[in-house]
């Protein structure tokens, strides 16, 4: 069975992470319930910057749907600079988490 992984490379979350923003771009958008089985999820320098709270908290919800609806993501993988925060809270939702940029203390986010 081949892995099943997306990645998201300099692109802009939103589309992606639509369903789980506070104030979505397309609230009258029909949106998926979920994403097929995805094993991986790598995030490459997005254009929205994981300091900004709010996309923060939207990669945390969605890691929690999938893991709710019993199609967890087995890794995932940021190549960008992640609060420590971001890290600890997908912890109880993925079964591996990794960064490859310097993670933000709790303390240092603005």
């Amino acid at each position: 069975m081949r892995t099943r992984c997306l990645t998201l490379d300099g692109c802009d979350l939103r589309p992606y992470l639509d369903p789980f923003l506070d104030t979505p771009l397309f609230p009258h958008a029909i949106q998926p319930t979920s994403f097929p089985p995805i094993k991986e999820l790598v995030i490459v320098d997005p254009v929205q910057p994981f300091h900004d709270k709010v996309y923060a908290a939207a990669v945390v919800k969605f890691m929690e749907s999938q893991h709710a609806k019993g199609v967890p993501f087995e890794r995932v993988k940021f190549r960008t600079t992640v609060p420590t925060l971001v890290i600890d809270e997908l912890a109880a939702f993925v079964g591996r988490v990794e960064w490859h940029e310097e993670t933000v203390s709790d303390g240092d986010e603005s």
